[in-house]
């Protein structure tokens, strides 16, 4: 007997039309709405429907369907285009009858407060003995299965169509891959980036879960999440990188969540001062991690040396012999306090750049300072004095030749003083600032190798800097013509060529008259949103430039929304300084995480040029 296949008849039944539908790829199977499931027909063909219809799994997702009701009976929308953010108020937005909406809202504020959908179980019984005149109480009912019903296939389905729907020009995925501990699977984040009111908005679009995240596994899940998008109108993707682990956690676990060894602590060293959790992705929160570490350390020392002589419990933690170990190595402070010193150089780069605004225009000059601050620590001067960003992303940091003499070398003024207290011979000494010129070195290179300063799109994004336009006209017309030229290789340019030549003569003639007005002079980037500004000068008096610099602006100088941001990933080689591990040194792994990613696994800083590939692809 051969397999049965799916007959359109079936849809007309009455016991199947609520839930039945045919699989559009396979006659062998059907789909049941109410179980999310697909069923195989096999050889039964009907009789596999109607043993499904009566599986009690079956009547209790039937039940619970039939008693809730979808987004579309409880929300009056006045168009397909018509947004939540458009309205004065959600509520603006629900109709229908009295006790759906009370039922909404009352799920919209589960959300809103962070509470579980399990607290809303009996909530219905609760309103009826509070609210006994209440008419809309008496048939109020959205405990746990509803509200999540409500949450998910409702409202959820309902405000991603309505992103959907105001992403209707160019636009930027960005992405970031973490472990969810709850399901042990990677979860991806994905967003998008698009203009919406005059304004470069992010949005969260959705999320995939996955075990394998090779490129290709990442491709297959970023297709499926974005599949409603244009995807013709993508213009790249940008990715978020992975975190990393310091020595410093050991702190923070010894004490933290321990009641007794806290109290044993404030004691012995009469303070109530603890150390700050170390967070591997979040390196915002982390210098006063640092600093918080080097104001304890002699709190700590009285602590673990009142342990070894039993006056205290001894811990018998891993976290405890790290401690101890590394109280053990007079350079310990010396390495925190030179840690310390580049966290703050970092820290103000990271802080401007923790932004969902278009700032893209002012990276390559903030990403090149930053670079130059950590070679000027241990290059010689003149090498770097007439240097062009271009040249800095290819300098050969292996070259001895313009390397300082070690002892000459940067290490900060805190660490400096910790070397001259550590009591350390001067060959120790040497060795040290040695290996902190390889640290620096080591961070240099990986951000030469993974920085977006070697594409020359993000080099020439400085031309939509105002004070660079008022500045220097000529050079921002170069850089526009480079960057048109660019789009245009990359078939992203509507109308090619002569849209081009369109884009230069305005750009040309906004720099001769627009650019001359204070406004641009007296420019403060971060102060105000570069892309209303731009737009209040150039959107309607250029309209072929302005729909080029909305393209433009949308490219993403990061994952705004994990906050987290590439360039810190590079103080990962800061601990470990090149050396051997020694069993009095603490040290981190030599080869950084990211370094042992595959090829397709870029920074998030590297916005256009790696990832135009996978655009393509999609």
């Amino acid at each position: 007997m051969g397999k049965c296949k799916f007959n359109d008849n079936w849809l007309s039944i009455g016991q199947f039309a609520d839930w039945l539908k045919r699989v559009p790829a396979d006659d062998s199977e059907a789909y049941c709405t109410f179980c999310k499931r697909t069923l195989k027909l096999g050889t039964l063909g009907i009789k596999a429907l109607e043993s499904h219809t009566k599986s009690s799994k079956h009547q209790e997702s039937a039940n619970a369907a039939r008693n809730s009701h979808g987004i579309a009976q409880f929300c009056s929308v006045a168009s397909s285009t018509s947004s939540i953010n458009n309205t004065g108020n959600i509520r603006d937005l629900l109709g229908s009858t009295d006790t759906m909406k009370a039922e909404v809202l009352w799920a919209l504020n589960t959300v809103a407060k962070h509470q579980s959908c399990r607290s809303n179980d009996g909530i219905g019984e609760l309103f009826q003995a509070m609210f006994p005149d209440s008419t809309v109480a008496k048939t109020f009912q959205c405990g746990r299965d509803k509200t999540s019903y409500i949450l998910r296939f409702g409202v959820a389905e309902f405000v991603k169509k309505e992103l959907i729907s105001k992403v209707t020009g160019p636009f930027v995925i960005m992405f970031d891959e973490s472990l969810n501990h709850a399901t042990k699977r990677k979860q991806l984040d994905l967003q998008v980036r698009y203009w919406d009111d005059g304004q470069v908005q992010s949005r969260y679009l959705g999320s995939q879960f996955m075990g394998h995240a090779t490129a290709n596994d990442l491709l297959k899940e970023i297709k499926e999440c974005a599949g409603h998008l244009d995807l013709s109108k993508l213009i790249s993707i940008s990715m978020d990188g992975p975190n990393v682990d310091k020595i410093l956690r050991a702190l923070h676990t010894l004490l933290h969540n321990v009641p007794a060894r806290r109290e044993d602590y404030e004691k012995t060293t009469r303070s109530t001062r603890f150390p700050l959790a170390w967070c591997g992705h979040r390196w915002l929160v982390n210098l006063p991690v640092v600093i918080r570490a080097l104001d304890i350390w002699s709190s700590m020392l009285v602590y673990t040396n009142a342990v070894r002589r039993k006056e205290l419990p001894n811990p018998g933690t891993g976290s405890f012999a790290v401690i101890e170990e590394a109280q053990k190595d007079p350079l310990t402070l010396p390495k925190l306090q030179f840690f310390r010193s580049i966290a703050q150089l970092f820290d103000p780069f990271l802080r401007k750049y923790q932004t969902e605004e278009p700032v893209m225009p002012y990276l390559g000059k903030d990403l090149a300072e930053l670079i130059k601050s950590l070679m000027r620590r241990f290059v010689k001067r003149e090498v770097l004095q007439d240097i062009t960003t271009a040249q800095l992303t290819k300098l050969d940091i292996g070259d001895k030749n313009i390397l300082m003499p070690v002892h000459c070398v940067d290490i900060g003024l805190g660490a400096e003083e910790a070397l001259k207290n550590s009591k350390s011979s001067d060959l120790r000494i040497l060795e040290f600032k040695r290996d902190c010129m390889q640290g620096l070195s080591s961070m240099v290179k990986k951000i030469q190798e993974k920085s977006p300063l070697k594409y020359s799109t993000v080099r020439q994004m400085d031309c939509l800097d105002p004070t660079v336009m008022s500045s220097d006209p000529d050079g921002c017309k170069a850089k526009m013509k480079g960057l048109v030229q660019t789009f245009l290789l990359n078939r992203q340019l509507a109308g090619g060529v002569c849209a081009g030549d369109t884009i230069l003569q305005q750009f040309d003639a906004a720099l001769s008259v627009e650019c001359r007005h204070e406004d641009f002079i007296s420019f403060k980037p971060m102060q105000k949103r570069l892309d209303g500004f731009l737009h209040g000068f150039i959107g309607k008096a250029y309209p072929d430039l302005w729909a080029f610099c909305k393209t433009l602006l949308l490219l993403s100088h990061v994952s705004e929304r994990p906050e987290r941001c590439a360039a810190a990933l590079h103080l990962e080689t800061l601990w470990t300084l090149d050396t051997p591990p020694s069993p009095s040194t603490p040290t981190i792994p030599a080869q950084p995480r990211a370094a042992r990613l595959p090829a397709s696994h870029t920074s998030p800083l590297s916005t256009f040029g790696d990832h135009i590939k996978m655009k393509n692809q999609l």
